[in-house]
């Protein structure tokens, strides 16, 4: 993973749960099978109104599979990472080995279409389309922020 923040979520989940279990993403299929997974859960850097998210790269094929076992698709967001627009650009890192560039995109266009529930600081949305999105930005906007009460 990007960021080695896989280290750092093992140690903050350690402090809540008994058994923590990661797995590489190439084998994503295999434990969903073999364990009989319902739900998967999943973050977001950014939601947008364009009707995707960005996340982490893996993350949209960490989905794929979970929708072929039949796996139910909880996306969990903070309201402030709600923004109008479009995910039309990601950053990809570029490393030469031996000669030959490997490209190495850093995050995932992922369509809102996957997720089935979308929990939020300010509401939970059951298949969340690009109008709760801006609702979602309207109330941290608004409420959150106070913006809207301030004359």
């Amino acid at each position: 993973r990007p960021g080695e923040e896989i280290t750092e979520a093992i140690k903050k989940y350690s402090e809540f749960v008994s058994s923590i279990k990661p797995i590489p993403d190439a084998a994503i299929a295999h434990f969903i099978e073999r364990y009989g997974i319902n739900y998967v859960l999943v973050g977001a850097d950014g939601l947008y109104s364009d009707g995707y998210f960005l996340n982490k790269i893996g993350t949209k094929t960490l989905m794929i599979v979970a929708r072929e076992y039949d796996a139910e698709i909880v996306l969990i967001a903070e309201s402030y990472k709600a923004a109008a627009g479009d995910t039309n650009y990601i950053h990809v890192m570029r490393i030469d080995v031996g000669g030959i560039t490997i490209e190495l995109p850093l995050f995932d266009i992922v369509p809102l279409d996957l997720v089935d529930y979308l929990i939020t600081d300010v509401g939970i949305f059951r298949k969340p389309r690009t109008k709760d999105i801006e609702s979602m930005r309207n109330l941290f906007i608004n409420k959150v922020l106070n913006v809207g009460d301030q004359e």
